[in-house]
């Protein structure tokens, strides 16, 4: 019970949050009641609307704390060549995806456009 609870807050999306919540109306169906009293934007990332600067950070933070918890006997000026490597591996795998995009604005402006000239 307490895992699931702990995913439906920590969940990014909406749809992630909403899978976790089914997961614990199986359980009890007072707690949703319960949590929308409290009203999700307090205690839901994914309905936590003001900026995420902090939110982010973290969870890059823990990104990078979480894959190097195995190498943490490994001598600073390794761990550090290691991070190196990593940032350019993340660096050019996203450039690789960046290169096949064909369009220059974002998807939900490009999706607007479309819109309106149809």
């Amino acid at each position: 019970l307490n895992w699931k609870f702990t995913k439906a807050a920590e969940a990014y999306t909406y749809e992630v949050w909403s899978i976790y919540m089914d997961l614990l109306d199986n359980e009890d169906v007072g707690i949703r009641r319960y949590l929308n009293d409290v009203k999700n934007k307090k205690w839901v990332r994914s309905h936590f609307h003001s900026k995420r600067y902090s939110m982010m950070t973290n969870n890059n933070a823990e990104s990078m704390n979480a894959m190097d918890k195995k190498r943490r006997g490994f001598h600073i000026k390794k761990i550090i060549e290691m991070l190196i490597d990593r940032m350019q591996q993340w660096f050019f795998e996203r450039r690789q995806i960046v290169v096949q995009i064909q369009i220059v604005l974002a998807k939900t402006i490009e999706e607007h456009v479309r819109d309106l000239f149809n």
